[in-house]
């Protein structure tokens, strides 16, 4: 009997090689793809079908394998910073026939599995080996899947959620610019204070706004020595100001901090802050990428006020970008769109677009920040 399956794998195989073989015409991409796919698809079909009539054979039986995970959601707890952390996971067979595992599937590299014994007789128990790794995981959390595939006809994938917590090297207090409500036309400032926990010594050397902000400025300061908590722990004040001129509206920014430290050479800060006006714009800046020549960029910015609001004037300061305004679907709404008709002198073209706006009665002067790339080739 098994002489016979492996001549009929064979049979099937020999199959495919005469389909995919040499013929009196060349074969087009696509159809060689899909023929590689079919390839795939059969061969796996026949493989399993091969494993699991040959171990239910070996068993003396045709029952079948049932897969059942210790847990669903794995906490790894707190692992250090500076070595891959490991964990083991139980895997029970509880059917009556041999369960097979095959490769471990990840949804990031800083987590990986892989079975102890990828065939787990009725039954038994098999141990999935958990590797978490700090240096991928950017800042002090993680939480990714694992996902098993399995020949049990009920289940034949499961996911197991790794939860982890990587040891800080620094202690930021607050986590977060969080700056909440501030009045138009007045300048805000957030305030985070950073001390050390690793042995090595820490150094900031840079800080910088994600988008190169202009309403936004960023700064550190190294604490006096004598004043940090524990000796040989340096401590530093970091800052971020929103400027008096920044547009109304909601602004979600990072602020990106460069230190010494091996894990993590960029540190990510989240500056959040809503200006409220008698309007506001979303975004309050503009920002594209693969800008094509001559396409119209619609709706790329909005003005939006609960008062009555008129667009008086628009204008830019750079002559390659083309810059319009039409009343939105909502009252008091305005949208802008963009173009670039011709070929530029840079594939990145910056500009600012100034808007002299009535609100309320009121007269109001705006500067709009605006970025955009051009797409490749063109």
């Amino acid at each position: 009997m098994m002489k016979i399956r492996f001549l009929a794998v064979a049979v099937a195989i020999a199959g495919l090689a005469f389909l995919g073989g040499c013929g009196g015409e060349e074969a087009p991409e696509d159809a060689s793809v899909e023929l590689d796919e079919a390839k795939g698809v059969i061969l796996a079909e026949v493989r399993t079908k091969a494993f699991s009539t040959a171990e239910n054979s070996s068993e003396g039986g045709t029952g079948l394998p049932v897969i059942e995970l210790e847990m669903s959601i794995f906490e790894m707890g707190v692992i250090a910073n500076d070595k891959v952390a490991h964990a083991e996971m139980k895997v029970y067979n509880r059917g009556t026939a041999p369960l097979r595992i095959g490769k471990v599937k990840t949804t990031c590299g800083c987590t990986t599995g892989n079975m102890r014994n990828d065939v787990i007789l009725p039954g038994e128990t098999g141990i999935l080996d958990i590797h978490v790794d700090p240096a991928k995981i950017p800042g002090y959390f993680a939480n990714k899947t694992l996902t098993l595939s399995s020949n049990d006809p009920s289940n034949p994938t499961l996911r197991v959620q790794v939860a982890t917590h990587v040891e800080p090297e620094a202690e930021f207090t607050p986590m977060e610019f969080q700056l909440g409500d501030v009045a138009h036309g007045e300048a805000a400032e957030g305030v985070l204070h950073a001390r050390q926990l690793q042995k090595e010594t820490m150094e900031f050397l840079e800080i910088t706004v994600r988008r190169d902000s202009p309403y936004i400025t960023a700064s550190f300061e190294l604490v006096p020595e004598e004043d940090w908590q524990v000796p040989g722990k340096a401590e530093y004040t970091v800052r971020a100001k929103l400027s008096p001129d920044a547009p109304a509206g909601r602004y979600n920014e990072l602020i990106y901090l460069k230190t010494n430290i091996k894990r993590q050479r960029r540190i990510s800060l989240p500056f959040k802050a809503v200006i409220q006006g008698v309007y506001s714009f979303r975004p309050t800046r503009v920002s594209l990428r693969n800008i094509i020549y001559g396409q119209n960029y619609v709706g790329v910015l909005s003005v939006s006020s609960k008062k009555e609001l008129e667009i008086l004037e628009v204008s830019n300061s750079n002559e390659s970008v083309q810059v319009s305004h039409r009343p939105g679907n909502r009252p008091n709404t305005h949208v802008f769109d963009v173009v670039i008709p011709g070929p530029t002198d840079s594939p990145l073209q910056k500009d600012t677009w100034t808007l002299r706006l009535k609100a309320d009665g009121e007269e109001f002067t705006e500067n709009i920040d605006v970025s955009l790339v051009m797409a490749r080739g063109q």
